[in-house]
């Protein structure tokens, strides 16, 4: 059942689904880019992202860690150490979704066909902040493929908020070109224009020449052509953050955007040159949530409980 805001509710609670799991010796439940109404995937046929799946409001758990001092052109995000949070997304009036039974599918969710028959998407029993599930995301092409992450479409905001909580597997970042996390975007089936949520590790992002690399908060269009937000502090593999976007949507012609990261504003560079936050020249109709390559790629990308509301959850 969904309700006017299309908050989501309640399912079987992580601790029945994690006790049947364990009887059965079962530790993920398995979702690869196309799924049927039954919520089984063939990753190579391509099949279309439908079904009965749905999203939870969990219990959630403690995000971790602060990010890290923006001195010295590239700063750590901090070791995921003495951070405290709100225990859930269940206050947010427009989606809260957990992760914790399945990879949703139908409404609110829009059905999509991925074609990347490599793209991964499974719930990891076990594996969220707080010991229930969370999404997991593997085996993205280093093109991006518009059509395989989950698609949400947004009601018309003039302010809003998304929260998530990432978890990046594998070795640290290091040098990929751009790597997302979620995004925010004018289109359901294209790429271009949109809000990046990720990492930049190369060049693309510097600061008067010398790589500045980091999360990142990047506007495909905006004023004078791409306009990406390089923050400099780099994630470390392994260790959860909470993330928050807060985007204003207020002015006719220009959306504008900051991202946050264990509670804490991210000061930005924008070709060098600091930048208050992120301007766009679009709209935001669509949340896309996994892991999506622009070249390079991640082990794998964890998300748990992602959010939409027009008052911040804040993560502490």
């Amino acid at each position: 059942m969904r309700s006017s805001t299309h908050r989501l509710d309640f399912r079987p609670s992580p601790r029945s689904l994690t006790i049947g799991l364990a009887f059965f010796g079962l530790s993920s439940l398995t979702w690869a880019c196309s799924a049927s109404d039954t919520g089984s995937v063939d990753a190579g046929s391509g099949g279309s992202i439908d079904g009965a799946g749905g999203g939870l409001v969990g219990t959630g758990g403690a995000a971790t860690g602060g990010a890290g001092p923006a001195s010295g052109g590239t700063a750590s995000g901090g070791d995921g150490s003495g951070g405290t949070t709100s225990t859930d997304c269940s206050a947010a009036d427009i989606l809260c979704e957990t992760f914790d039974s399945a990879v949703p599918s139908g409404a609110p969710w829009v059905a999509k066909t991925c074609s990347d028959p490599n793209y991964s998407m499974t719930i990891s029993a076990g594996a969220g902040e707080a010991g229930s599930g969370a999404l997991l995301t593997s085996g993205a092409s280093s093109g991006a493929n518009t059509s395989c992450p989950l698609h949400y479409e947004l009601p018309e905001l003039a302010e809003f908020w998304v929260r998530a909580r990432i978890k990046i597997g594998g070795a640290n970042p290091a040098a990929q070109h751009e790597v997302t996390f979620f995004e925010l975007g004018e289109k359901a089936d294209a790429d271009d224009p949109e809000l990046r949520i990720g990492y930049r590790g190369d060049s693309s992002c510097n600061n008067s020449g010398a790589v500045y690399a980091g999360f990142e908060i990047g506007a495909t269009k905006g004023p004078g052509g791409e306009f990406t937000g390089c923050t400099g502090t780099v994630p470390l593999a392994d260790t959860w953050y909470c993330l928050e976007v807060h985007v204003d949507q207020n002015d006719p012609t220009t959306m504008y955007s900051n991202l946050y990261s264990n509670g804490a504003k991210l000061n930005t560079l924008v070709h060098s040159q600091p930048k208050d936050r992120v301007e766009a020249l679009f709209k935001a109709n669509y949340l896309k949530v996994g892991m999506q390559s622009y070249s390079g790629v991640f082990d794998s990308l964890l998300i748990d409980e992602i959010s939409v509301s027009t008052e911040r959850l804040p993560c502490e």
